[in-house]
């Protein structure tokens, strides 16, 4: 930080540079113009030759930004669970419709999803249907299952902030 020693008195270091690994260096500073400005503190950085550093302000991300990343991630979320849900309808129509309604009760196929198993009165293709069907009503299905819980509440809160409000 020798290269900011002339600007001592008119500079606060909030966050020094430790390490290479987290190179952002925080300072405050009160401008006076022309004789003091960001330009000179970026100059004098840009200068240095132990270590030589490569000089930019950085800004923090916006709320805005902030919202489009938190959109993108549920998007891409929403995206995988709505293709597991397709992947798993493929094989549960062709057991659920396919094999237990379609075809002739002779068909080796459907005699083979119709057999019970596990010594109860369910059948093989109930058993596999009930199998598909847990993730997609526990992973897929639970945004349909939390946002709704989550509205109610927001228009409860609604509803009693906005009864006061609207009686003059």
């Amino acid at each position: 930080m020798a290269a900011l020693s002339p600007f001592s008195s008119q500079i606060n270091i909030i966050k020094p540079i430790t390490s290479h690994t987290d190179p952002i260096l925080r300072l405050s500073y009160i401008p006076s113009a022309p004789a003091f400005t960001v330009r000179d503190i970026l100059s004098a950085l840009s200068n240095a030759k132990s270590p030589p550093f490569s000089v930019a302000i950085s800004y923090p991300p916006s709320p805005e930004h902030l919202a489009h990343r938190i959109h993108q991630t549920e998007q891409r979320e929403l995206l995988i669970r709505l293709a597991v849900s397709v992947v798993i309808a493929i094989p549960t129509f062709i057991i659920g419709i396919v094999y237990m309604s379609l075809l002739k009760r002779e068909e080796p196929g459907r005699v083979f999803f119709e057999e019970n198993i596990w010594a109860g009165q369910v059948s093989r293709g109930e058993w596999a249907l009930f199998i598909l069907a847990t993730p997609v009503m526990l992973y897929c299905a639970q945004v349909s299952a939390l946002r709704p819980a989550h509205m109610h509440q927001l228009l409860m809160a609604a509803n009693y902030t906005g009864i006061p409000s609207s009686v003059h």
